[in-house]
């Protein structure tokens, strides 16, 4: 079958799949899978699972300090004490500024609209947030974000690496400020709504096609959408059924 087995020759392939891939990707398993990809690709015995499950571990780590410090070395001394000031808890309410940015959105009003501005404004006096991560793949600064997220504060605080801790801060005021398209992208991922389109009902002679039924179904017939705004009172649930059974086999 052409399969060899050297030792040397394996870890060098899985080596170098590992850390190429680890630049982007940041869950072990995908790690592991791109190793094993490689070495069949390679023509090499597969190794037991230990290999490369702890190769993935070092190489991990080794990149994500780099990345760590790559950021760490951008952040002025300003930054980093107004970054230290969002773990302080306030003895009153027992929580701190970054509790707050792990908060999530409430419903749209204008006082949470004004809310948010402000927020958004006090995010921005803690730095270029965008400077300090440039060179980091959007990935991997959404996996710092997310396990900023999941991380309690009294947990953050007892990261001992601090540019791991500064890079995770950075991360999450990165995310939390980023438009909804920006952080679609992040994750490569895309959400654009999907308008619903009703076709025009059949014409019909029958005197009862001007009932007010009829005319709600004929709204907007010559473009193909119903618009809720121009519906009958009456008719507008069966529009917001019609849509709903849509999105739902969608």
């Amino acid at each position: 079958m052409g399969v060899t087995y050297d030792a040397a020759r394996v870890r060098e392939v899985a080596d170098e799949a590992i850390r190429k891939a680890a630049q982007a990707k940041d869950n072990p398993a995908d790690l592991i899978n791109v190793a094993l990809e490689e070495l069949v690709r390679a023509e090499c015995e597969l190794p037991g699972y230990t290999t490369p499950d702890e190769m993935t571990k070092k190489i991990r780590t080794e990149v994500n300090r780099g990345f760590f410090a790559l950021v760490s070395g951008r952040v002025d001394a300003g930054a980093r004490a107004r970054s230290a000031r969002l773990l302080l808890v306030d003895p009153i309410t027992r929580r701190s500024e970054y509790d707050g940015l792990k908060d999530v959105a409430q419903a749209a009003s204008l006082n949470k609209f004004k809310g948010r501005l402000a927020f958004l404004h006090e995010l921005d006096g803690l730095g270029p947030t965008e400077v300090w991560l440039e060179g980091v793949p959007p990935g991997k600064i959404a996996h710092f974000a997310g396990e900023a997220r999941v991380t309690d504060i009294a947990d953050l605080r007892k990261v001992l690496d601090e540019d791991k801790r500064l890079t995770l801060i950075v991360s999450t005021c990165a995310a939390r400020s980023a438009p909804p398209s920006a952080a679609g992208s992040a994750t490569g991922s895309s959400t654009s709504p999907r308008r619903l389109q009703i076709p025009p009902p059949a014409s019909t002679s029958s005197p009862r096609s001007s009932s007010p039924h009829s005319r709600a179904a004929s709204v907007g017939r010559s473009s193909g959408t119903v618009s809720m705004s121009q519906a009958p009172l009456h008719s507008r649930w069966g529009i917001v059924c019609n849509r709903a059974a849509f999105v739902v086999s969608a």
